[in-house]
């Protein structure tokens, strides 16, 4: 019945795509310039909805001929189209023959339409990069005398020097010797100078490459030349693997040496990046370098871009090269304390990066203070667009510091609670997610330090301006409220009681995903039976079956969950386990049928099955540990025979051994898996393993006890 509507399916699926395909071939066919264009236009959306190979060729062979035969215009809106569809180049199978009808137009006598070629040649290049014919094509286009052409050429070149390394390396002499050229005008050696970035495919070229734009420098020395040759340095150096040191060094001496802002905020720009890509590439002369030179700098842009580099240095393994370095502490006050809020933040970073070995007493109090005073200007400062960044970096460093030193952070919670008021609501959002990180770090800092009512009344403050960021800050409050009351109701009964009105008056005037993200945000912090009741009035809110199949499928798991709360006794625990168990299987069942072809459920069935299996696992223990009223007496075990008990143990241990090997079948088969997950499936692993050593364990205890002579 399946393989009959799979199939039923595909054939639907074929006949709507070639019926779609014959109404945008009979728009090509008509004599209107419009129509035509519109067919063209509308292939994207065919390339969308049926994006298999069969249409997308059929369909590009059409549209050559449309290339090959039509005007300048539809040329043009055929690699317009082309562009946009990138990513179903790949499918087309009739590659020769695209290339054949496009290579016709090439000795056309109109200029224009062999520029068009060229850039049909360039978007495609992914799929025809190792055509000879095409190579000489493009090759012999650089070398005319029609700017249009010229133009598409070295369009093309630089497309199939990306996708081919051989073309690459046979064209390398040929824009060399035009670069130096001094019949070639400055502008297309400024076109033709980027070409080399992609000049990567092998070590000879990248050191031919490199070594010729280093020979150019000094005989061009013009701003933009020395812009864009920097920069295809940069490119060249982070993708060839090759000359990282020598041109952090060259980078280096162009912002130390030249004196134009432009060059210099250009050099510090690429020297991000090749903090970003190589960061073991830096030593510790490099980092002094660069700090002498942005702390010694005039111009504020010109340090808030050098203390970008240092920043990202100091998140990398070049952190090691600032541990070493005394000198950085000498300027902290000075920088820590600026007046502009991006040099305060990006300078507080740099210090809150550094291990904590490496601070002493006095440099954590002062890094400290430093930290609180960022964040008073970065909150106060405006404009208040251009606060956001810097306030972002202070609140990370906050973060940071509070990590190492986990008891400073009732001194952050206190200072960010104090400006919860005086703040606008975008500041407060970036505060209460501070807050909210924090609170993982000390749940009762954060309590003491935060007042409820003030954050209900920002939720009101944001509902009642109907501000873009109201619905983002209703969820961080509520994440805010489970965490730091965690601390102070030790029951979740009592916890559900003293947030359930909130709770529910935020879900009555929500939307539904809004309020799907509170329910989750509930059950993410263990409190089920809070979710429970925000998912069971969206089960019929959704749109989909499959949704509604979800919807009940998480419903039954936080009815599960929450049922095992409520025990206080091992008795009550026994009674519920039961229970417990069927709404699992049933909400087991129910995502399973949530599954489709686009969205499988694979990984969420077999967590929550391999839940159910645990907890079946411990009511078969239960109703073993009973049988140990009634296991057979000592006589019995003496003459060498097991109890009932103890074949009751073992079949505990097979059971529990089964999880655990259901867990880490799992664990095995997660590739793009966050570490949290991970990390709580391996617990789970290692604690069924456990259980199962314990058991044994105990089993041949009792054993050892009823027969003392066989010791």
């Amino acid at each position: 019945m399946a393989r009959f509507q799979a199939n039923s399916f595909s054939q639907d699926m074929r006949q709507q795509a070639n019926t779609a395909l014959m109404e945008l071939d009979k728009g090509l066919r008509s004599k209107v310039v419009g129509e035509q264009c519109e067919s063209i236009l509308r292939f994207e959306s065919l390339f969308d909805r049926f994006p298999f190979p069969i249409v997308i060729n059929s369909a590009y062979l059409k549209l050559s001929d449309v290339f090959r035969e039509g005007t300048n215009f539809l040329r043009l809106c055929v690699w317009k189209l082309t562009q946009r569809s990138i990513g179903h180049l790949e499918k087309i199978m009739n590659i020769d023959e695209v290339v054949k009808r496009l290579f016709s137009v090439t000795h056309s006598n109109d200029p224009v339409a062999r520029a068009l070629t060229l850039r049909m040649f360039g978007s495609l290049a992914s799929i025809v990069s190792e055509r000879k014919n095409v190579h000489q094509c493009v090759s012999a286009s650089l070398k005319t005398h029609d700017r249009i052409e010229l133009e598409a050429a070295i369009f093309a070149t630089n497309k199939l020097c990306e996708s081919s390394g051989s073309f690459a390396s046979s064209v390398c002499d040929e824009i060399a010797e035009m670069i130096q050229g001094l019949a070639t005008p400055v502008p297309v050696k400024l076109k033709l100078l980027p070409i080399f970035q992609n000049m990567y495919h092998s070590a000879e070229t990248a050191t031919r490459v490199r070594q010729l734009c280093i020979t150019l420098l000094p005989s061009h020395p013009a701003e933009d030349f020395v812009l864009i040759a920097l920069h295809t340095l940069t490119k060249l150096a982070t993708s060839a693997l090759l000359g990282t040191i020598p041109q952090i060094e060259l980078l280096l001496g162009y912002m130390k040496r030249d004196p134009r802002s432009l060059i210099k905020q250009k050099a510090l720009r690429d020297l991000d990046t090749l903090a970003q890509k190589s960061p073991h590439m830096w030593d510790k002369q490099h980092v002094i370098e660069l700090w002498e030179a942005v702390y010694g700098a005039d111009d504020e842009e010109l340090q808030i871009c050098g203390f970008i580099v240092m920043n990202t240095l100091a998140h990398s393994v070049a952190v090691l090269h600032l541990q070493r370095n005394g000198l950085i502490w000498r300027n902290a006050d000075e920088l820590c304390y600026h007046t502009n809020p991006s040099i305060a933040s990006l300078s507080c970073g740099v210090f809150s990066c550094l291990p904590s070995k490496a601070i002493s007493d006095d440099q954590r109090e002062e890094l400290t203070s430093a930290l609180e005073s960022a964040f008073l200007l970065c909150a106060v400062s405006s404009p208040p667009d251009g606060r956001a960044k810097p306030l972002k970096l202070v609140l990370s460093s906050l973060v940071q510091v509070a990590t190492k030193w986990p008891g400073l952070t009732t001194r952050f919670s206190q200072l960010l609670a104090d400006m919860l008021p005086s703040c606008n609501l975008d500041i407060c959002l970036f505060v209460i997610r501070c807050l909210s990180v924090l609170s993982g770090i000390n749940c009762e800092g954060v309590r003491k330090s935060l007042l409820v009512p003030d954050l209900t009344k920002i939720v009101e403050t944001a509902q009642k301006t109907e501000t873009d960021n109201a619905n983002e800050i209703v969820v961080t409050v509520a994440a805010l409220l489970l965490r730091i009351n965690q601390s102070e109701h030790k029951s979740h009964e009592k916890f559900t009681a003293s947030l359930q009105p909130w709770f529910d008056s935020q879900v009555a005037c929500v939307s539904g995903w809004v309020a799907y993200r509170l329910a989750r945000e509930a059950a993410q912090q263990g409190y089920h039976e809070l979710a429970f009741g925000i998912l069971s009035k969206l089960t019929n809110m959704v749109s989909s079956v499959r949704l509604v199949y979800w919807m009940r499928g998480i419903t039954k798991v936080c009815s599960a969950e929450s049922m095992l709360l409520k025990p206080t006794s091992l008795e009550s625990l026994k009674k519920v386990l039961p229970d417990s168990i069927a709404a699992l299987y049933e909400g087991v069942t129910e995502i399973k049928a949530s599954s489709s072809s686009v969205k499988s459920m694979d990984f969420q069935s077999r967590y929550c099955g391999l839940r159910t299996d645990l907890l079946e696992a411990h009511d078969q223990l239960f109703a073993s540990c009973t049988s140990l009223f009634t296991c057979p007496p000592p006589a019995l075990a003496a003459a060498g025979e097991k109890s009932h008990f103890s074949s009751e143990m073992e079949s505990c241990v097979e059971i529990f051994q089964g999880v655990a090997s259901g867990y880490q079948a799992l664990y095995e088969s997660l590739f793009d898996a966050d570490s949290t997950t991970l990390n709580n499936i391996l617990v789970y692993s290692i604690l069924c393993i456990s259980e199962s050593h314990s058991l044994n364990c105990c089993d041949h205890c009792f054993y050892w006890w009823q027969a003392p002579t066989q010791l």
